[in-house]
């Protein structure tokens, strides 16, 4: 047998070969092993990482939606079964809402039929430092019960960063065991009568809350802070009657000035975007729900509830008990709860109307108490806690599993950063429940008057008679009731019906109470709205709405309307200005029409009273009405003469079937003949319901003018004329305006002429006033002409041109808009021989050309006019005085000390220019110049006095530009 050959593993044939593997290929064979099994195990390794991460993510994110759905079920709850034994006044029902925190939230429900209440051995305390006690009955497991959540896990009633990690004795905090160091744990506590104790253990729901309970709670990407755990929406219906009441507004504009439904608000939330700014964020952790810390709180002022108290006492056994008269209603608002009282006269009580035009609270029960005048009413906290309507649950739960472990991107985390640039990550939970069972409000059917049940019928009412309308006159003498009566099916008056009101127009007047506010009918059905015209004639609708309750105990609303029609009396004269009584005019009058105004024109058949009465401002100080003498004429027949206090009482009259009433007022007597101003007053008179208005007045001025030659003597009148020689300076007239023996400034005159000469001629032989006809009072109150003529060859010594000169004006501004003032007294007379020379200065000063350069110095302009008037002017004395304060008598303390002047001015100024000395005491035997005293102009050796030098030239004014007295005359309102 032949054996077979092998061949070498190099191609020899020598070597025998085996079948197993060489050293070689079997470290090559566990090395790859080793490979394979490693990259099998980091694998496995990685993940059971991941399982581990997604596992943490998912039980982290389970155990907040069991939290967040506990938290819904409670808060659904929230008022559940609240005790409101005492029926008809909920301020002292169980509170349902008893804290209401940025990270705690407290509140009653019977939700565990094994607990009660808590009673007054129990008070909680809050880290805010509110505190409530129990206020049920002792030891009953029937009722409502106190549930409380937090986040303070260590009991300490704060909140710090020690609630991350820290457990009160006897409980756990599961936010310790976790990676993460801003991880809240969610703790509720159940206070309630079990059969053995009242409870209030801290119980763990959750932990992975990430919130802003403290400043270590921060994003850091971009430094914001997550939301509060617990937010609040408060409506600002506060007796959920559906209208906004101008005491309920918070947000925007309020009534009256707009009637906008109603609106929810976010609490804390100061510019109302529905958001909450970090700063908002920050001050909602010392402010819950009722601080009155926010600025934002309405029920507050300067940083406390508003209050006010008693202007009349109270008692249980009055009538109307449930009604409080306050030094300002204005600080109450209708569906507050309010203290009354303190110490052991406090009790609690539920405002349901008001009225601040009355300064009344109608309260929803009659007081149990005596309170005294005084008392204290404020509003309470629990006013807004009341106010709740929503409560907003949001959180951020936190994974507690790292992006990154020792550097390197954790397994399974690839993809998966952190929100906001946290290593955790983060799924917000979010949401807002509404508290049911606080939305049906107490005041709805607790009051001591019950919505009465449906129908009912609503009208307006006056006298027993329906109105559609009502008059309130402008001005007003006080606020016009508006009545509604409000009935039942049997057409018989209901009392105790709140009613509400509006207005279409509240340009025309304002509305007590405003919109959304209610007052009750009283014991025949009327409630009355008031209301107050604001000046503009005009119409607007007035709206009733009564509530009652139907066959289902739904609410139902009845509405009557009543148009007010703002009304106001209007006086119109002829003239407002006259001329007093003089010898020319024994009675002085003008005609004058009444007319009562609305939206459609003149009222007929209206009523009003007319009646006179001097005005003493228009009069000297304590006047002697003796002394003047008014009379009232309508339609022609006098209704009588004022007394001797200067007055008459107002009469009847009526507007008739035209719509206009027409008389006259007549100045029959003026002694002094100073002036007067005679006021005529209208009162229209409210029929029915209407109330009357306030006086309208309308004032007649009576002036003096007097009309007197000036030159060439002061007695040319026409019973004794002046001769006027050819070739003579012209004659002069002055017209004098006085009222109350006091001058009458700027106020127009017009000058008038008649000119009668014996032989006709051409031309014909005339008179010329010069500068012009038209002039304006100075401050002495008067105006002056010059009287020349147009030179005729016919005017001769015996064929005289005779010239009687007067003068009308239409009085000052302030006084008159329709004047016709006649001169007083005999008009000045010239008989010209020949022509005249028109060559006189005229120099001129006005007020305005007087000024205060100083405490105890006044600067003075004189002018020297322009034209044909003007001659070169050089003062050569003056004389100055000072009154006293009754405009008449000189005043002896104005003494001069210096005058100085002697510029040449284009303009009426105070410069100094060429200022001379033109009065020192030095220059008078060293005495001062005393007031009214002339002084003339010298030359006084030493440069002490000075005569002036310049003339002005014609429109130049010479200024006196210091006149220095010895004591101040700035500020004093003298005359000069």
């Amino acid at each position: 047998m032949m054996k077979p050959t092998y061949k070498s593993l190099d191609g020899g044939s020598g070597g025998r070969a085996t079948g197993a593997f060489s050293l070689l290929e079997v470290l090559v064979a566990l090395a790859i092993f080793l490979i394979v099994l490693s990259i099998v195990f980091v694998f496995f390794v990685d993940y059971g990482k991941s399982l581990n991460s997604e596992s943490s993510m998912l039980d982290t994110q389970m155990a907040a939606r069991v939290a967040l759905d506990e938290l819904a079920r409670s808060v659904q709850q929230l008022g559940y079964n609240i005790d409101r034994t005492a029926v008809s006044n909920p301020a002292v029902w169980q509170r349902d809402l008893i804290y209401a925190g940025a990270h705690v939230l407290a509140f009653n429900a019977d939700i565990d039929t094994t607990r009660g209440p808590i009673n007054s051995s129990v008070t909680l305390t809050f880290p805010t430092g509110e505190t409530y006690t129990g206020e049920g009955p002792a030891t009953t497991t029937t009722g409502a019960e106190t549930y409380m959540y937090t986040i303070d896990a260590n009991n300490d009633n704060s909140l710090t960063t020690a609630d991350h990690t820290a457990a009160a004795t006897g409980s756990y905090n599961p936010a310790a065991d976790t990676e993460n160091p801003l991880d809240y744990a969610l703790f509720k506590k159940v206070y309630g009568y079990d059969g053995t104790d009242y409870g209030g253990g801290l119980t763990p729901i959750s932990s992975g809350l990430f919130t802003n309970a403290t400043s270590d709670a921060v994003y850091p990407s971009d430094s914001t802070t997550p939301n509060p755990l617990f937010r609040y929406w408060l409506t600002e219906d506060l007796d959920s009657n559906g209208l906004l009441d101008a005491g309920e507004c918070v947000v925007g504009t309020c009534p009256p000035s707009t009637t906008r439904k109603p609106l929810l608000y976010l609490w804390g939330d100061t510019n109302f975007d529905g958001v909450l700014s970090e700063s908002e964020k920050t001050a909602l952790k010392t402010m819950p729900v009722s601080s009155p810390s926010w600025s934002k709180n309405f029920l507050q002022a300067s940083g406390v509830y508003k209050s006010t108290t008693l202007t009349a006492a109270v008692d249980p056994s009055a009538a109307v008990a449930y009604v409080l008269t306050l030094t300002d209603a204005s600080k109450m608002a209708v569906g507050a709860y309010v203290q009354i009282d303190t110490g052991g006269s406090t009790e609690l009580n539920v405002v349901v109307g008001l009225s601040t035009t009355a300064n009344t609270v109608d309260l929803a029960q009659s007081v149990s108490l005596v309170h005294a005048v005084g008392a204290t009413v404020r509003i309470l906290p629990q006013t807004l806690l009341r106010a709740v309507r929503a409560v907003q649950i949001d959180y951020d739960a936190i994974t507690p599993k790292k992006d990154n472990e020792a550097g390197v991107a954790s397994a399974g985390r690839i993809g998966h950063q952190g929100t906001k640039g946290l290593e955790y990550r983060v799924k917000t939970f979010e949401k807002t429940v509404e508290v049911v069972n606080m939305q049906t409000q107490p005041l709805i059917a607790a009051n001591t008057n019950p919505k009465p049940t449906c129908p009912l019928t609503i009208a307006g009412s006056c006298g027993g008679s329906t109105i559609s309308s009502i008059r309130a006159f402008v001005p007003v003498a006080g606020a016009s009731a508006v009545p509604f009566q409000v009935k039942d099916a049997s057409n018989n008056p209901v009392a105790g019906v709140p009613v509400g009101f509006s207005q279409s127009n509240s340009s025309i007047g304002s509305l007590v109470p405003a919109a959304g506010s209610t007052v009750k009918s009283n014991s025949s059905g009327i409630a009355s709205a008031s209301y107050t015209p604001n000046g503009p004639i005009g119409d607007s609708v007035v709206t009733a709405t009564a509530t009652c309750a139907n066959s289902t105990n739904q609410l139902v609303n009845y509405t009557a309307t009543v148009t007010v029609k703002a009304t106001k009396a209007v006086i119109s004269t002829s003239n407002d200005c006259l001329t007093t009584v003089s010898s020319k005019t024994s009675t002085s009058y003008t005609d004058f029409t009444v007319q009562v105004v609305d939206s459609g024109g003149a009222v007929t058949n209206s009523d009003v009273l007319v009646g006179l009465a001097f005005d003493p401002a228009s009069l000297p100080s304590t006047p002697n009405y003796s002394k003047y003498q008014g009379e009232l004429f309508i339609s022609g027949v006098s209704q009588g003469l004022t007394d001797s206090n200067g007055y008459l009482a107002p009469v009847n009259a009526n507007t008739s079937g035209t719509g206009t009433l027409s008389g006259r007022v007549a100045l029959n007597r003026d002694t002094d003949g100073t002036g007067a101003r005679l006021n005529i007053m209208v009162t229209p008179v409210g029929t029915g319901c209407a109330t009357n208005g306030a006086a309208v007045t309308k004032g007649v001025t009576f002036y003096k003018l007097n009309v007197t030659s000036t030159a060439p003597s002061t007695s040319c009148t026409e019973a004794s004329p002046c001769t006027i020689a050819a070739g003579a300076l012209s004659p002069a007239v002055q017209a004098n305006l006085m009222l109350k023996n006091l001058p009458v400034a700027s106020a127009p005159v017009t000058f008038t002429k008649s000119d009668f000469h014996g032989s006709p001629d051409t031309p014909p032989a005339a008179s010329t006033l010069v500068p012009s006809a038209t002039a304006t009072t100075d401050g002495s109150g008067n105006a002056s002409v010059y009287i020349g003529n147009n030179g005729s060859s016919s005017i001769t010594p015996g064929n005289p041109l005779q010239t009687k000169v007067d003068a009308t004006s239409t009085g000052d501004s302030a006084n008159c808009a329709n004047g016709n003032i006649i001169s007083y007294g005999l008009r000045p007379q010239f008989n010209f021989s020949g022509s005249t020379q028109v060559g006189i200065c005229d120099s001129d000063i006005q007020q305005s050309w007087l000024s205060n350069t100083g405490n105890p110095t006044i600067c003075m302009n004189i002018q020297n006019p322009s034209g044909s008037r003007a001659c070169a002017m050089l003062p050569t004395g003056i004389r100055v005085t000072v009154y006293k304060t009754d405009n008449i008598t000189p005043d002896p303390l104005f003494i001069i000390q210096n005058i100085e002047g002697s510029t040449i001015s284009a303009t009426a100024n105070c410069s100094t220019t060429n200022t001379l000395h033109l009065f020192q005491k030095v220059c008078n035997t060293n005495l001062e110049l005393a007031n009214g005293v002339r002084w003339d102009f010298i030359n006084f050796g030493g440069n002490k006095c000075y005569v002036p030098p310049t003339a002005a030239g014609a429109g130049e004014y010479f200024v006196i530009d210091t006149i220095k007295w010895k004591v101040n005359i700035k500020s004093t309102n003298r005359r000069i």
